[in-house]
């Protein structure tokens, strides 16, 4: 290894890292913290690359042609391949909406600014990461970001920092997880997907870097204290790394605070040598240490072999690739990463005689550059046979239905999300919470609220006015939302609704949410509404929901039959989360509930088919959200027969 004695223990912890990663995109619940392994590979990176500088600026070698030539003899190979079967396999299997989205990845990757990307695709349509190939090259980007700085910065603290190096390292590395911390609960995308508020991670690394004693192997020594035991410190540094991998989750907000356990796991495992125990005989065994040499091209393959085999074999009914499917894709996975160590990496990291020069290498990024470019502007090629075909212009049809053809139907003047610009409305328009001559009807929650609003509006009585609050990504809620992220644009729509209603006294008021109904405490909201002078609460259940969306499940499973009367079993959460609702709230003194799953889902498969006439008759336009045909069948089978019957029971007094 470049700069220092080869640790066998660190490709171990690659392993570790790696396999993290893997397992969690494939199985999941196994560890369902295992998207933190990204993190030990900051840490990790941040060490070794410090340890070259360092070791080449005290020999008086270092130099930036030197350092950059081997980060493309490290980088690229690799890469260039995966962007070339990347592209390859979305010729034949994606849409021209897709490849074209795929181009500009291509592109973003070529650059290494898949992060800025990322981020500026995270909003309210933005595409399932299942439909991003490439949606895992933005640690890529983010560690090349560093190396960027990173040498420049190591330099000049190396020829004017003086004794001061060390504390020049640590301010770096203070300051961006004090940006961590701030921004993360603010705006979690930006915090997971900018250099800023990951660099410390890798400055963390490069701390570790600047202790001769690490890199010699040696115990650490505080002054005036005991040597700190290694295996102790081994011990500490996997125990928090498990700690993340088996009790965060997904919806964790992240970095934050939280990054702090697998980075100062994986710096404690590197601080205490190669000679503990756990790192001598756990990561240094011939198999983790296999893993490690091949974790890179393991990373690169693993996510685009999932993501394309949703195109190609879809999901089952809990959301998810068959199990089969899933294992045959780990094994292939392995295999790639294997061949590419192999016959790709190894003879030009080895500097064969055959193996393409370091400029070559370089020139691969322009043409990759150009070629994502070319597919993002020729609008992904609509003229390929993947695209030119029945199939692809039934999605298309609901893909810009979703995007463009809800507004009216939705009432987009209702949210407060812009949909146009994927940000905060000051204000909703004043007709969204007006009275009706013969009594108001209010319609409060989120973007599936939004998506009853034309059905509703369709059995309203005469002179009645449905008034409605519902923006999207927001459930009701009488008090400030936990998620920060989320509380910046629900929270003002949240406190708008609850003026509305204590103003207006609306007839009815309808609740309504995507998903989780039972977490929530839905009887506070109606005795805050039966205060404010509310007659009748309805509390509208789940819709049912089709993983990765109804029109794709159509297309992959059910193109060839008669969908007159299409019924197709759905994702479970949503029909267990009626039994518990009809349960806990079908008694209620103080609200209705109105199942939408029992009459559309009566032998626990779902109507996923409206009957009008044409082609275009699908219940919902993606995963759940009604179509506007869909909104009418569900308020006429559904929420109109329970109003009736709602109609006969007696007024509660408020409580």
């Amino acid at each position: 290894m470049h700069g220092g004695r080869y640790r066998p223990d660190i490709d171990g912890l690659r392993a570790l890292a790696v396999l993290a990663v893997v397992v969690f995109h494939f199985f999941g619940k196994p560890l369902r913290g295992g998207f933190v392994g990204v993190d030990v590979f900051f840490v990790i990176s941040g060490y070794l690359i410090t340890r070259i500088i360092l070791g080449d600026l005290a020999a008086g070698s270092f130099t930036y042609r030197d350092f950059y030539g081997r980060r493309i003899r490290r980088i690229l190979p690799a890469l260039l391949v995966i962007l070339a079967a990347t592209a390859a396999a979305g010729w034949v299997l994606l849409r021209a909406d897709e490849f074209a989205a795929l181009g500009r990845h291509i592109a973003a990757s070529a650059l290494f600014v898949s992060n800025f990307l990322l981020w500026t695709e995270a909003g309210y349509f933005d595409a399932a990461a299942h439909t991003k190939p490439l949606l895992h090259l933005w640690s890529l980007a983010v560690e090349e970001q560093f190396y960027i700085v990173w040498p420049v910065i190591l330099a000049a603290a190396w020829r004017w920092g003086g004794n001061h190096r060390l504390a020049i390292v640590a301010a770096i590395a203070a300051a961006s997880f004090v940006a961590c911390l701030v921004v993360t609960p603010l705006a979690p995308t930006t915090a997971f997907y900018w250099p800023m508020t990951r660099l410390w991670e890798l400055a963390l690394g490069g701390l570790l870097a600047h202790s001769v004693a690490i890199r010699e192997g040696r115990p650490i020594e505080w002054r005036g204290r005991p040597p700190l035991s290694p295996d102790l410190l081994a011990a500490i540094g996997l125990g928090l790394i498990v700690i993340a991998l088996v009790q965060f989750r997904p919806s964790s907000p992240f970095p934050g605070w939280r990054a702090l356990l697998p980075a100062a796991g994986t710096a404690c495992l590197i601080a205490a040598g190669p000679q503990t125990l756990i790192n001598r005989f756990v990561l240094s065994n011939r198999l983790a240490v296999g893993i490690g040499l091949i974790s890179y091209p393991l990373y690169l393959w693993h996510w685009p072999l999932i993501s394309f085999a949703h195109v190609l074999a879809g999901y089952d009914e809990s959301g998810t690739i068959a199990a089969g499917i899933r294992w045959s894709l780990l094994a292939a996975s392995i295999a790639l990463a294997w061949a590419t160590y192999r016959f790709v990496e190894r003879p030009i990291r080895r500097g064969f005689s055959f193996a393409p020069s370091v400029p070559i290498l370089a020139a691969g990024l322009p043409v990759a550059f150009a070629f994502g470019m070319a597919l993002d502007l020729g609008k992904g090629l609509p003229w390929r046979p993947a695209d030119d075909n029945p199939k692809s212009r039934f999605l298309q049809h609901y893909i810009h239905l979703h995007r463009t053809g809800l507004a009216a139907q939705y009432r987009s003047e209702c949210d407060f999300y812009d949909w146009t610009t994927q940000s905060r409305k000051p204000a909703i328009a004043p007709a969204c919470t007006a009275h009706g001559p013969r009594g108001t009807w209010f319609l409060w929650g989120d973007s599936h609220a939004q998506s009853l609003s034309a059905g509703l509006r369709a059995i309203m009585p005469e002179g009645v006015a449905l008034a409605q609050v519902a923006t999207s990504g927001c459930r009701p809620s009488l008090d400030p939302l936990p998620e920060a992220a989320i509380g910046v644009l629900c929270d003002p729509a949240n406190a708008y609704a609850r003026d509305a209603i204590r103003r207006l006294r609306p007839d009815i008021l309808f609740l309504a949410r995507s998903q989780d109904h039972e977490n929530q405490d839905w009887d506070a909201i109606a005795r805050f509404a039966r205060e404010a002078g509310v007659r009748e609460v309805v509390l509208l259940g789940p819709l049912p929901q089709w993983h990765p969306s109804l029109p794709q499940v159509v297309v992959r499973r059910f193109w060839d039959v008669d969908r007159t009367d299409l019924r197709i079993p759905p994702a479970p959460a949503a029909l267990a989360t009626d039994r518990l609702l009809t349960e806990r709230y079908g008694a209620s003194p103080l609200l209705t509930y109105v199942s939408l799953t029992t009459p559309l889902c009566p032998d626990g498969r779902c109507q996923a088919t409206v009957p009008v006439p044409g082609p275009y008759n699908l219940l919902a336009v993606d995963y759940g959200h009604l179509s506007p045909d869909g909104s009418l069948h569900v308020a006429k089978i559904a929420i109109a027969p329970a109003l009736a019957g709602a109609a006969k029971r007696p007024v509660p007094p408020a409580q």
